[in-house]
């Protein structure tokens, strides 16, 4: 912005030349530049969208990942009633050792 407000500071004719010369170029320039600039506008939009189908399969694959560990989870913290010594192995460690404590105190 800076060149052009410095060229009409300048002269005054110039910058009237510049502009002339614009107005008259630009059916001209704007066609050729948008020729040039739309298979790269388009490239870009196919890119996004390679890359939105890329992300919203990561995010499936994720939801089931997650899933499956959540049902895992589950099905492992769902524990069976077991009597006996059996259920004391499935016991947490901590509540193992204060049983142990417990029985070696009596």
């Amino acid at each position: 912005m800076a060149l052009l407000e410095d060229l009409f500071k300048i002269n005054p004719v110039t910058g009237l030349v510049v502009s002339i010369g614009v107005v008259l170029l630009r059916p001209i320039v704007l066609p050729v530049v948008g020729q040039i600039l739309r298979p790269a506008v388009k490239a870009a939009i196919k890119g996004g969208l390679i890359l939105c189908d890329e992300v919203l399969e990561i995010g499936e694959a994720a939801s089931d990942l997650f899933t499956e560990a959540h049902a895992e989870l589950a099905s492992e913290t769902a524990q069976p009633v077991v009597s006996g010594a059996t259920q004391d192995l499935l016991a947490r460690p901590a509540e193992r050792s204060r049983k142990r404590r417990q029985k070696s105190s009596t």
